[in-house]
């Protein structure tokens, strides 16, 4: 039987990248030749994409990172702090679904860094739980 704990972590696909795999994803980047000036984490949880990216992209001068855990955030602020005086960095508490994706990214030095681990669920893993978590959907194409 789970409990809420568990299944507020299936509800929010919260499954956390590994640090040592983040860095080994950012170092493979590098090696492509892949040099960016901002970096976005759009489910940043724990950030440890963003750390890892901060450590591996010399030529980053700003960061964003979104997510709806005020205690993920705390986490990740504190993490980032060591790249605050280099990296003009932000992180929001805000849902994904409802965010302004496109202002935010032109807003960003060319090129943006789009890197992250989005939540693994499906919508019928929420709804087995009777969870809430899901974005607004409609029947555009008005389909049977």
């Amino acid at each position: 039987m789970r409990n809420s704990k568990d299944n507020k972590k299936i509800e929010l696909g919260d499954w956390q990248t590994p640090p040592d795999l983040a860095k080994r994803v950012c170092e493979l980047l590098l090696e492509s030749g892949i040099k960016p000036v901002s970096i976005v984490e759009p489910t940043c949880g724990k950030g440890n994409f963003m750390l890892a990216a901060l450590e591996t992209f010399p030529s980053v001068k700003q960061c964003f990172g979104l997510d709806i855990s005020d205690e993920y955030l705390i986490e990740t602020a504190e993490k980032i702090k060591p790249f605050q005086k280099q990296v003009a960095s932000t992180i929001i508490r805000c849902d994904f679904f409802s965010f302004q994706w496109q202002e935010q990214i032109a807003s960003m030095p060319q090129p943006v860094l789009v890197i992250g681990n989005p939540p693994w669920v499906t919508n019928s893993g929420i709804s087995s739980i009777g969870g809430k978590n899901l974005p607004q959907k409609s029947n555009f194409q008005k389909m049977n």
